[in-house]
């Protein structure tokens, strides 16, 4: 991780006050982070929290299909709404240029933290037990249906050549939920040891 500027700096992300959900647009962007906190706007009411009020740090990912793999980060605070870092852009698709500055954004959070000595906080990686076993769940009836009975046709019933063609869909499909998966396990980390999987590289 390197090091993090001393004074503030200003990272350039989409940002969301409340809890993670589906928006149609992001319009709210604007970062800054420094020793003494974060700083930030929405609809134009500045806001501002100390890094002794925060109270969890929450990593974890998405896929887009066809796009690619989206970011998001949830610091909750000791009081009011949380806030959620994309690393979007506006509508929410992945966006490269806007990965790079959200990365760098996450690691000065998290080497300040480090630094800070608070041992108070929370720092989670993935999602959730319940979507994560839902997840799992989507996986296995995708491979079923897009996989195993198509096979399963070809094997046993008289079927035309076509049916690798589905296969072959069906294995774009299911590799990245398959992924997601794996990166997105409930599991707490440390601010010097993050889960790079759910951290655009």
């Amino acid at each position: 991780m390197t090091e993090a500027k001393s004074a503030g700096a200003d990272y350039d992300i989409f940002i969301r006050e409340g809890e993670v959900g589906m928006y149609w647009r992001h319009s709210d962007r604007g970062l800054s982070i420094s020793d003494a906190g974060l700083r930030w706007s929405i609809e134009g009411r500045d806001r501002t929290e100390k890094l002794g009020d925060i109270e969890s740090v929450h990593l974890m990912s998405a896929h887009v299909a066809k796009s690619g793999n989206v970011f998001n980060c949830i610091i909750r605070f000791k009081w009011g709404q949380p806030l959620i870092l994309y690393s979007t852009n506006d509508w929410g698709s992945p966006d490269e240029e806007r990965e790079l500055v959200y990365r760098a954004a996450i690691l000065d959070l998290h080497q300040r933290l480090a630094k800070s000595g608070n041992k108070d906080i929370v720092y989670r990686a993935g999602m959730t037990s319940g979507r994560h076993r839902l997840l799992l769940a989507v996986t296995i009836i995708a491979t079923l249906l897009f996989g195993v009975l198509p096979l399963g046709l070809f094997l046993f019933v008289e079927t035309s050549f076509h049916v690798f063609g589905v296969t072959a869909a069906g294995i774009a499909f299911i590799w990245p939920l398959w992924g997601q998966w794996q990166n997105n396990e409930p599991r707490t980390y440390f601010p010097d040891d993050l889960p790079y999987e759910l951290i655009p590289g």
